[in-house]
C-alpha cells in the first residue's frame, strides 16, 4: 500500500526494473536505482541514482555491496528501536 514518504526500490534485471519504475512512478512512490558502470538503460529512469562507475564487474558489485548494506543498516537503526 502506498503512503506518502514510501520509497521504492528494487534489485532485479533491467527489463523488469523499467516497468517496475514505471509502475512506482505512476503510484507516487520516490525511486532509487543503485547501478554500474554507466547505469546503462536504467540511467535517468530513477528519482536518485547512485552509478557506481567501474569497468570490472566484480569491483561493481562490491562496491554496490557495500552501498546496501550501510543503507540497510541505516533502515534498521530508523526503524528498529
Amino acid at each position: 500500500m502506498r503512503r506518502v514518504g514510501n520509497l521504492f526500490d528494487a534489485i532485479a534485471e533491467p527489463a523488469n526494473l523499467r516497468l517496475a519504475l514505471a509502475a512506482a512512478r505512476k503510484r507516487g512512490l520516490k525511486t532509487v536505482a543503485l547501478l554500474g558502470g554507466t547505469g546503462g538503460a536504467l540511467a535517468g529512469k530513477a528519482d536518485h541514482e547512485i552509478i557506481i562507475r567501474g569497468a570490472a564487474a566484480a569491483r561493481v558489485q562490491e562496491a554496490q555491496q557495500v552501498i546496501l548494506h550501510l543503507w540497510l543498516e541505516m533502515v534498521e537503526r530508523a526503524f528498529v528501536r
